[in-house]
């Protein structure tokens, strides 16, 4: 299988455009944003490595870690994307659920009863 057959040019093309204008809407207000120190090891430092479609991409001086020193207030992130109301209580009860189950087997040997 080709890759245009996965994914048509035309429609990738629209993808990313779509793409561009929402990053437009989302990320032009900058006081929705806070900086974030690195993920890997919580330095500040760093370099500009490059710029690309308005976003400064830096790379950290003590984890050479790429990415963006920056990230979206806590409630800029609810009103991208408005949890649907009991969804999330829902989602973390069964991700609980799983992983109790998991520990059961491997604990257990392969017993996941409650006893």
């Amino acid at each position: 299988m080709k890759e245009f057959e996965i994914r048509p040019r035309e429609l990738f093309d629209a993808y990313l455009e779509l793409s561009r204008r929402d990053s437009e809407v989302f990320f032009s207000d900058a006081e929705r944003f806070v900086a974030i120190p690195c993920p890997a090891c919580g330095s500040d430092g760093g370099r500009e490595a490059f710029r690309k479609h308005g976003f400064v991409y830096r790379e950290c001086d003590s984890a050479s870690l790429l990415g963006m020193p920056w990230g979206p207030a806590m409630g800029a992130m609810r009103r991208m994307r408005p949890p649907q109301r009991g969804q999330a209580s829902a989602d973390i009860t069964q991700a609980k659920k799983r992983s109790r189950m998991g520990a059961a087997h491997f604990y257990r040997g392969g017993d996941t009863s409650n006893g």
